[in-house]
């Protein structure tokens, strides 16, 4: 699967992502993953806020430029759960991994109900 196929089957269903570099912390492979948001968890502290997010990450041919980038026919190679403390110094954290190959389900994640 290619990421024009993921990125265009998020838009088709209106799916917010962003791309990141290093969601495995791979510095040297040079190719963006993309984030898409599905719960905000409490945090240990007021100021930052704890986001989950499915992390498609990406393969591609070694880029001849400087920075990272991302090509429509860049592969999938793997989707996984990525936690990530944003606003405090702390670094991303990578939790489980869900593999399903040629098969892209998009997941819901709700917070627990309270009365």
């Amino acid at each position: 699967m290619t990421r024009r196929d993921v990125e265009d089957h998020l838009r088709s269903e209106n799916v917010e992502f962003r791309q990141m570099c290093c969601v495995e912390g791979n510095l040297s492979k040079g190719v963006y993953d993309d984030l898409a948001k599905i719960s905000q968890e409490d945090t240990p502290w007021y100021c930052s806020e704890e986001n989950v997010y499915v992390a498609f990450q990406f393969t591609g041919p070694a880029r001849n430029t400087i920075g990272w980038t991302a090509d429509a026919f860049d592969k999938l190679r793997a989707v996984t759960i990525f936690r990530w403390l944003e606003g405090a110094s702390d670094e991303p954290r990578l939790d489980a991994v869900v593999i399903k190959k040629r098969q892209l389900t998009i997941i819901s994640v709700r917070p627990p109900r309270t009365t």
